[in-house]
């Protein structure tokens, strides 16, 4: 959103022509679009299911390949904003958050080496 905004003042300034904004707004209005509609909390979790949810996810992605663990960050994560080495942004996926993740993952993560993400310490 920010992006469109400063899009939108480039092109009033008449730094961008009219037809490279236009092309970017239908763009991204799809994923504005999106943003909208998506849960900004989770349903009711009762908590004990959110923390064995939790639980099974750690379990899992201890015993996983490379592989496996990828799948694992796309069925939690539906967006990861990165900036060089930085993550800027997460997205939850709708499973995770009728799992509570929401809830029970931290706020802050980073990128983790070799690959991966972690919570920032």
């Amino acid at each position: 959103m920010e992006r469109e905004l400063d899009n939108a003042t480039r092109h009033a300034k008449r730094e961008i022509p009219t037809d490279l904004y236009l092309a970017e707004h239908a763009r991204i209005s799809p994923e504005l679009d999106a943003l909208e509609t998506s849960p900004s909390v989770s349903p009711a979790v009762d908590a004990e299911d959110a923390v064995a949810a939790l639980r099974n996810l750690a379990a899992a992605w201890r015993n996983a390949s490379e592989e496996a663990q990828a799948q694992l960050i796309r069925a939690v994560y539906g967006r990861i904003s990165v900036d060089g080495e930085r993550v800027v942004s997460v997205e939850l996926t709708p499973e995770a958050y009728r799992h509570g993740f929401d809830q029970v993952l931290p706020e802050v993560v980073s990128l983790a080496r070799p690959a991966g993400i972690e919570p920032a310490t």
